[in-house]
């Protein structure tokens, strides 16, 4: 075990780790300003406590983590009916590349996409106005529009506030590749009563097919769906692996916690992202906040330390650009998942009757604009700077391609 007792170390360790003072106070037993006094050297630290803080950081910093912080979700509303200025001045995309949308939502009445960003119109007399909507893919197609500008998330919140926007929905989610702290862990001390929160319901599902033993994994909701904010923590690997039909063991991200704000919450989350250095202090507050564990359902309990190294890890996050792309893969994906079972029938049925009815009926498709658009972006042919547009160039329902294109 390393032994530190000097000031200088025993604050880099502390550091190092991502504990705060006060946590390491808490878990050890002593006073905040006992550990200050340590660190700056104004008190010499006895052998039994620097034995018990040396036990702490030694199981505590097991091995560096892998995290990553990212928009999940994001809708922003604009007192006005003018779409083409929004899409210019707020995206800074083109308008001639969005394609219209014939399908409407929440009562909106025309609707632009780009890949999966929505630009939505209202009716002149609706003052809804303008609603920007972007699913997980839709971030990640907008992470790829800000990667090409050199700008960022927060740049562009501000951009949507000085044009008069307002969030009405914000999911933010965080992907765990070192598993830090177990979901199973997380529901035992739920259910031993372990734990303290701020949200005055919970719902552990851990659900699978034993028949073909089909492991979905568990998921922890807090909170209603209904409310303004609410949590969803779940084992992402067995979502993966059953998906891609791969095994849990072979899938990099372990878990992940997911917070999703409405309205209020929404935009207080925002404007604190704004007012903070790191975007990952945003999220580790609202955790904190609303959730903690312990080692046991004491009144003095301490703090269960994985949940302890997952906060001061999260706090020390910055904001994850991940830029998606169109490719021909992603749409043999779709095909593969979807009607490779037909396109097998009629390939065979073909075969048995002398005639390629595949053929002819590909031959008898009349490509669109977009389709060739499509073709020339997805094959890099093409040097102008668009996104996934192949679910609305095709013609095909959208509740289709998002089921298997939208990133959860």
């Amino acid at each position: 075990m390393e032994k530190l007792g000097k000031p200088d170390e025993l604050k880099k360790r502390r550091l190092a780790i991502g504990l705060k003072q006060n946590e390491v106070a808490k878990v050890i037993g002593i006073s905040q300003m006992s550990i200050s006094r340590y660190e700056s050297g104004q008190r010499e630290i006895d052998d039994k406590v620097l034995k018990k803080i040396n036990e702490l950081y030694s199981r505590y910093a097991i091995s560096e983590s892998k995290l990553e912080v990212k928009f999940d979700y994001f809708r922003m509303r604009f007192p006005t009916h003018d779409f083409k200025k929004i899409i210019k001045e707020v995206l800074l995309m083109d308008f001639d590349s969005f394609l219209s949308e014939d399908k409407a939502l929440y009562g909106y009445v025309e609707t632009y996409c780009y890949g999966s960003i929505r630009v939505m119109n209202s009716m002149h007399n609706d003052d809804r106005g303008i609603l920007i909507q972007m699913s997980g893919e839709g971030c990640r197609n907008y992470d790829d529009v800000l990667e090409t500008l050199d700008q960022d998330w927060k740049i562009f919140i501000k951009r949507c506030l000085d044009h008069k926007g307002s969030a009405t929905r914000v999911d933010v989610a965080l992907d765990d590749y070192e598993e830090i702290m177990p979901i199973p862990l997380m529901a035992k001390k739920i259910r031993s009563g372990c734990y303290s929160s701020k949200f005055q319901t919970y719902e552990i599902l851990d659900s699978g097919n034993s028949t073909f033993n089909d492991q979905e994994g568990m998921t922890i909701y807090f909170g209603s769906k209904r409310s303004l904010i609410y949590f969803c923590f779940y084992q992402k690997n067995y979502e993966i692996a059953k998906r891609e039909k791969i095994l849990v063991e072979d899938v990099d991200v372990k878990n992940r916690y997911e917070i999703r704000m409405a309205d209020e919450k929404a935009r207080l989350f925002l404007n604190s992202y704004l007012n903070c250095i790191d975007f990952g202090s945003s999220v580790c507050g609202i955790l904190a906040e609303y959730v903690s564990f312990y080692d046991s359902n004491d009144e003095d309990a301490s703090m269960n330390l994985k949940w302890l190294k997952l906060l001061g890890k999260i706090e020390s996050l910055d904001l994850k650009l991940v830029p998606k792309k169109p490719t021909i893969d992603s749409k043999v994906s779709w095909l593969r998942s979807q009607v490779s079972r037909t396109l097998k029938i009629v390939q065979e049925a073909g075969k048995l009757k002398g005639v390629d009815i595949l053929d002819e009926v590909i031959s008898e498709v009349e490509l669109s604009e977009n389709d060739e658009k499509f073709i020339d972006i997805a094959t890099g042919t093409t040097e102008q700077f668009t996104l996934k547009q192949y679910s609305e160039a095709t013609g095909m329902d959208m509740s289709y391609l998002e089921s298997v294109m939208t990133i959860e």
